[in-house]
């Protein structure tokens, strides 16, 4: 397995820290990025393969963003996780990487963050969104190319959905406190939010309250009020 993601040149420090959180399970890490960012983010993170595409986020006019697809091809040979880049992985290395080894045929594993202020010691298990998926090289030729990008909205959405609706996969839904993000400003438009929804409605014929819905019943996140206390 390695981890494949795509950087930013905004918030180093807190990717760096990520970064070096993942770097501790041994396994390679991989960012894609756009051809015109690839080289610049080379310079700023150490220890990461920068792979360049010109697969971007055309459908959101985010064309430094990369598409799912250009990611997800990397597991033609060998399983990715997919991962957010502002993620850090609290777990212990061993049962990290036993947890995201190949599941089942027709078995797509998820990741739910927990959210946590700077500096603080209380978390909370985010209610809506997915930070990590493992792609086997069955779900990369089970997943189309629709434009769905990395840092948009819908995307960790779209996954699920497609393969849940069309492929009939099964969601192994992972999460304890392992995850762990440090909240900040939100960084998409309402202009990529709602070019997200019209994708999934023009593609799959769903709208946001029911997208939303079936989010929350296939990881089992109702209850989501979950919270707990944790050691710097």
């Amino acid at each position: 397995m390695k981890i494949v993601t795509s950087l930013s040149p905004r918030r180093v420090d807190r990717q760096k820290k990520c970064l070096e959180s993942w770097k501790q399970l041994g396994v390679p890490i991989v960012a894609v990025q756009s051809n015109e960012e690839a080289e610049n983010i080379s310079d700023l993170y150490d220890g990461v393969v920068v792979v360049g595409t010109d697969l971007v986020g055309d459908r959101f006019n985010m064309p430094k963003c990369v598409r799912i697809k250009a990611m997800s091809r990397l597991a033609i040979h060998e399983s990715v996780l997919i991962i957010n880049s502002d993620i850090e992985i609290r777990s212990d290395k061993d049962v990290f990487l036993k947890r995201w080894e190949d599941g089942e045929d027709g078995e797509l594993k998820v990741g739910i963050r927990w959210d946590q202020m700077p500096k603080s010691r209380a978390a909370k298990m985010f209610k809506w969104g997915i930070d990590a998926f493992l792609i086997t090289p069955k779900i990369d030729s089970d997943l189309p190319d629709i434009g769905m990008t990395l840092g948009a909205p819908a995307w960790d959405y779209w996954i699920p959905y497609h393969l849940v609706t069309k492929q009939k996969y099964r969601v192994t839904t992972y999460k304890d406190f392992s995850l762990v993000h440090e909240i900040h400003n939100r960084q998409w438009s309402d202009a990529a939010y709602q070019s997200g929804l019209k994708i999934m409605q023009e593609e799959y014929g769903i709208g946001r309250d029911a997208l939303s819905s079936f989010i929350l019943d296939v990881t089992e996140r109702r209850p989501v009020e979950q919270r707990r206390r944790v050691r710097r």
